[in-house]
């Protein structure tokens, strides 16, 4: 029989009559024992009424009623309020009350008026008090909005998780874990954003609530307050606002406020700070400035927040989306250049995008009120010089084609060339009514449809559509290049440049930029003048890099190589650790044992950090191996090697382990004296070493499961779109979550290589300059135009 079972039996089953009237002695014996002795009311008379407890009074306070008498008659006194004054009146004797006398009155009210008009003072003091002092309202002092990561209640010891929607009592603490943040919505409509590691409670008077910070970071909206102010109290410092925008950090050294919008004032000591909108202070008067843009990056909503510190980041994402140039398949300039031009720039004609991005800027400066008051602070003589060199380009750019080339001839006698194709007259005039005579007579030419500027006008005779630079080294280098399309170009012929200082044998150097389909990607090319030597010469050719697979999505940086020498890992290996210096016997005799370690390596090798950057880096190895015992061997050796030089004195004695998990090999290499140590594995075909057991693990698994770099999104979408399939080398970069905590920004890049016998191939993705505005700002009446400074040294 089961529980339920013997459960349901025991509620079906009715007790008898005798079985009642038995239990019901029992228990009338249990709370009316007769005493022997003891005769009347106080033992064994039935108790009918509250009389009947009077009569107790004596004996209960004589200390003779037996246990249960005295149990009913203390329920009855506590309930009964005419019986507990009769106790009372028997304990302490009767008082005699003061008289009353009712004042008279002409008007009589009932009852209910009496309530009602209660009812409705009560209610409009009420609606009163919530509409002007929101802060009193009924409900939890804060709810939860939303939770990245994780969120915990503390209660003394212990940490409670929280979820979103949790509501927060008076004094409730509540603290976000590492690498976490949470919202908070308090009942007077402001919100507070928590950084990882804050703790903050939520208390509220009259005067409003207040935000109890212990350590760590918030930002708050402050809902405008009708009535009182919103506080944000920290150990050394206390904030209040009436509705703003504002961040408090409380740390080691004290406290730092920033506000982004309205008005704070801050109190901490005997100092009372009024902070505007950009203001910042802080508590400890030796903690230096910082800027204030960093007290508001860490924020989910820090989009917002830099849009209202400053309307820039918009401006630079508004000119960012504008379409690029159109890419160019020919260029009629190149043709008019003489031979001996030994470096050229090729840049698309960008007063289009000049034009649109100063739309963009004078649009924002009318929506944003920031952005206007920023306008304004200016001085009105940088304005104007702003506002004429904008005009200058754009309207200089109306006038020429679609290209602009920058040549420079390799003899060095000679000055740089500009051309550019004239698509409508007016340049000469316009130009004219900018610059001085000096600057345009002599040193610019208009005719054949060109634009051309030197700084000698003899230099504009060796103009000529003779074809001359077509027939060069040079131009079939850049002639490719237009045939996929142009955007941004430099191309330099290092042998016209400087015939006597080429580097590692360099010949041509040819660089570029385009924008397709939204993605611009950036190229370069080394060319040399016979097979690469030196630095150059390590990368061999193209092919695929297996190691990559046991780096994860999320490492902050790792390179991936094929070497042509294996020799080059060992000696990047060595060198990582503490060995005694070059000068003793074993740093000679470790040369042969860096040999036979070589021996065992093929070519490839990945070096990453996959992992926190502190305490210890988390660095790992991944390099192929084809004789593995030959290389634990070595590595034996040379052990054994280094703790017989006896120069073991700052790092004690090294050790090599061996351990068994999970049916592989581990081994372990670690000095005594020193918080420097390497694991590692074979697997695969490649040896594993990183900074500590879990982290070699973690990339088995990465390699097992297809959770690697290689594989990842992020990684694949950096990588530039063209036919080829492997590489001669990779280098990843993203440190910003990693470096953080020190305000360093990094955002995902990807540098691929290509290694031909003469020539090394380089691209990555992504912009490589935006138009800044403030740049141009400071130029102080130093135009482009003017810039030139053409014919003003003579």
């Amino acid at each position: 029989m089961n529980l339920d079972q013997l459960l349901g039996q025991i509620r079906n089953t009715e007790p008898n009559a005798g079985e009642v009237e038995a239990a019901k002695e029992r228990v009338k014996a249990r709370l009316f024992p007769k005493a022997e002795g003891v005769t009347g009311p106080a033992t064994g008379a039935t108790i009918r009424s509250c009389a009947d407890f009077r009569v107790l009074t004596p004996a209960y306070l004589a200390g003779t009623l037996d246990t249960g008498r005295k149990l009913l008659f203390e329920v009855h006194t506590r309930e009964c309020v005419a019986c507990r004054k009769a106790l009372e009146n028997v304990r302490f004797g009767a008082r005699a009350p003061l008289p009353f006398t009712p004042r008279k009155s002409n008007h009589h009210y009932a009852g209910w008026a009496i309530a009602a008009s209660a009812l409705l003072a009560a209610g409009g003091v009420g609606y009163w008090g919530m509409n002007q002092y929101p802060a009193l309202a009924g409900g939890p002092r804060a709810t939860v909005d939303a939770i990245d990561g994780a969120l915990y209640k503390v209660t003394g010891a212990n940490l409670t998780p929280v979820a979103p929607g949790a509501e927060l009592a008076e004094n409730d603490v509540v603290r976000t874990a590492k690498n976490s943040t949470a919202v908070l919505h308090l009942n007077d409509g402001s919100s507070v954003e928590m950084g990882q590691r804050a703790s903050i409670s939520v208390t509220r008077t009259f005067t409003g609530s207040t935000i109890h910070l212990g350590l760590g970071r918030i930002i708050v909206q402050a809902a405008k307050q009708r009535k009182g102010s919103l506080q944000v109290a920290t150990a050394d410092c206390k904030v209040s606002v009436k509705g703003t925008v504002f961040a408090v950090d409380a740390g080691t050294r004290g406290s730092r406020v920033a506000v982004v919008e309205g008005t704070v004032w801050v109190d901490h000591g005997e100092k009372h700070d009024v902070l505007h909108r950009g203001d910042a202070t802080s508590t400890d008067p030796d903690m230096t400035a910082k800027p204030i843009r960093e007290e508001f990056e860490w924020s989910r909503n820090s989009a917002e927040y830099m849009s209202l510190l400053g309307e820039f980041s918009g401006i630079g994402r508004a000119i960012e989306a504008i379409p690029a140039q159109d890419l160019r398949y020919e260029s009629r300039l190149l043709a008019w250049l003489p031979a001996d031009i030994g470096a050229i720039a090729a840049i698309p004609n960008v007063g289009g995008t000049i034009a649109q991005a100063n739309a963009i800027f004078h649009s924002r400066l009318q929506q944003s009120q920031v952005l206007t008051d920023w306008w304004n602070h200016i001085s009105p003589a940088q304005r104007s010089t702003f506002e004429a060199t904008v005009l200058q380009l754009q309207t200089a750019g109306s006038y020429i084609g679609n290209e602009i080339v920058i040549a420079a001839p390799g003899t060095g006698k000679s000055s740089p060339l500009i051309l550019a194709q004239l698509v409508k007259p007016g340049l000469e005039a316009f130009l004219r009514s900018q610059l001085p005579a000096s600057s345009i007579d002599g040193h610019m030419r208009f005719d054949n449809g060109l634009f051309a500027a030197a700084a000698e006008s003899a230099d504009l005779n060796r103009l000529s559509p003779s074809g001359a630079f077509l027939q060069t080294a040079l131009y079939r280098k850049l002639a490719p290049l237009y045939q996929q399309g142009a955007g941004w170009l430099f191309a330099a012929d290092l042998q016209v440049m400087s015939p006597n200082s080429q580097v590692a044998g360099t010949r041509f150097l040819i660089a570029q930029s385009r924008t397709v389909a939204g993605v611009t990607e950036n190229r370069a090319s080394v060319t040399f003048s016979k097979d690469r030597e030196g630095v150059a010469s390590w990368l061999s050719a193209p092919g695929p890099m297996g190691s990559l697979d046991f780096i994860s999505p999320d490492a902050g940086f790792a390179v991936s190589m094929l070497l042509k020498s294996p020799a080059r890992i060992v000696d990047d290996i060595t060198k990582m650790m503490p060995v005694p210096d070059s000068g003793s016997a074993v740093a000679h005799e470790s040369e042969a044992l860096k040999a036979e370690m070589a021996s065992a390596f093929g070519g490839e090798v990945t070096v990453a950090l996959d992992g926190p950057l502190f305490p210890v880096p988390s660095w790992k190895i991944a390099a192929e191996v084809y004789y593995p015992d030959r290389l634990q061997s070595a590595i034996a050796k040379f052990v054994t090697m280094v703790n017989g030089s006896g120069n073991r004195e700052a790092t004690g004695e090294l050790k090599l382990t061996e351990a068994d998990s999970d049916g592989r090999q581990f081994y372990t290499l670690k000095f005594d004296k020193l918080p420097w140590e390497a694991q590692w594995t074979f697997i695969d075909g490649y040896w594993l070493v990183a900074a500590n057991h879990e982290l070699l693990v973690r990339s088995i698994q990465n390699r097992q499961t297809g959770f690697s770099l290689a594989k990842s999104n992020a990684f694949r979408a950096q990588l530039p779109r063209d036919a080829t399939l492997n590489f001669s080398a990779v280098v990843y970069h993203n440190l910003g979550p990693a470096l953080k905590m020190l305000n360093i920004s990094d955002t995902p890049g990807v540098v691929c290589f290509w290694a031909a016998p003469d020539q090394i191939d380089i691209a990555t993705v992504g912009n490589l300059a935006t138009l800044n505005f403030q740049a141009l700002l400071g130029m102080q009446n130093a135009g482009p135009l003017q810039m030139l400074k053409l014919g003003q040294a003579h």
